[in-house]
């Protein structure tokens, strides 16, 4: 079910969705969902802040990695652009 704790899918979509995920982010996103659901049944209140930080980390780093929204021209088409752009 999409945005049960622990369920990576429900949680792509605040991430700009699938499309939007490297496949290294989305795999990012399910350890941090697994470490997310760990410490939700952890006993020990440390080891339940250290895999809730953790978790909150590695969602941070899933957030900066998104795709770019366009591909950076090739150095051909910069080159003609600087080239066209001199006096």
């Amino acid at each position: 079910m999409p945005g049960v704790l622990g369920n990576p899918l429900g949680q792509i979509k605040d991430f700009g969705g699938e499309d939007q995920l490297t496949a290294a982010g989305r795999l990012l996103l399910e350890q941090a969902c697994r470490l997310k659901l760990r410490a939700e049944r952890e006993h020990n209140p440390n080891h339940a802040v250290r895999l809730s930080n953790a978790s909150a980390r590695l969602l941070a780093k899933v957030a900066t990695e998104r795709r770019p929204e366009s591909p950076p021209p090739s150095l051909e088409t910069y080159r003609r652009a600087k080239h066209e752009a001199l006096p």
